[in-house]
This record gives structure tokens, sequence and C-alpha cells, in this order.
């Protein structure tokens, strides 16, 4: 392949490194050498997987427990990066329920509920204008659609 040309088929990394561990035709020397220095975002549990299934001389017994160490360590900060943006997930939701809350109060009953279905719809039932709680209630819709 030439330098400047793309291969027929991109994959991500995880896919890719599966495919080069299970190559028997491939020296792990490579592949245990790009493990242990890169960033892998998913597919952690696959790529130990097939390191386990690999049939490896045992000369690389030092470096396939050092990638999988390696491996272990990204899995173990991916889930601690997906659990920070949950947590920062369910702040957000908190605070725009305490803000909903702040402006329709405790009692919803100021609303009559067709009236709310409807404006959450389009129009409102008996005004041109959406209220306050409406308004908060479409932009709640929006963000949970960006989150959907």
């Amino acid at each position: 392949m030439a330098e400047n040309e793309k291969p027929a088929e991109v994959w991500p990394f995880h896919k890719s490194i599966l495919l080069a561990i299970r190559n028997e035709d491939l020296d792990p020397e490579g592949w245990l050498w790009l493990i242990r220095r890169t960033l892998i975002p998913a597919g952690h549990d696959a790529i130990l997987e097939a390191m386990d299934e690999a049939e490896i001389n045992s000369c690389w017994d030092e470096e396939v427990v050092l990638a999988k160490q390696h491996v272990l360590e990204q899995k173990r900060l991916a889930e601690e990066k997906a659990q920070q943006r949950l947590l920062e997930e369910i702040e957000m939701l908190r605070a725009l329920e305490a803000a909903l809350a702040a402006i329709v109060g405790d009692d919803d009953s100021a609303t009559p509920p067709e009236e709310t279905e409807t404006a959450m719809g389009g129009a409102s039932v008996g005004s041109d204008e959406l209220t306050g709680k409406e308004r908060l209630e479409r932009q709640l819709l929006a963000i949970s659609d960006e989150f959907s």
C-alpha cells in the first residue's frame, strides 16, 4: 500500500487490535507494543479475552502481563469517566428539577393537566402565550431529547 493510500476498511482501535491478536502470522511484539502505548476507549474485555486465547510463545509472557495490566487500567479509567458523566447528568437534571419546582411551586394544580398536555403538543388551551411552566417543560423535553 502506498504511503498516502487509504486502506479498504477502517476499524475502531479495539477491532483492529483484535484482528492483529487473532492473526497467527503476526509477531506479537508489534501488537503488544501498540497496546501498551495506546489509549484504549472500548473493547477492553474482548482484547483481554483474545490475548488469553492467542497462542503466544512463552518468551512474551512478561510483555503479555504488562499489556493486560495496561488494558485493565484503560478499562478502569473508561469506567470512571462514564461514571463521572453520569453524575454530571444527574446533577444537571436535579438542577432542572429544582428550577421547575421554583417556577411552578409545589402545587401543580395551578395549570390544568389537559392545558399542559396540549401546550406540550403545540398550542395551549385558553391562551395564545405559553406560561412559564409550559416554556420550562418544553426546554426540559428539548434537553432530554439531546441525551436520548
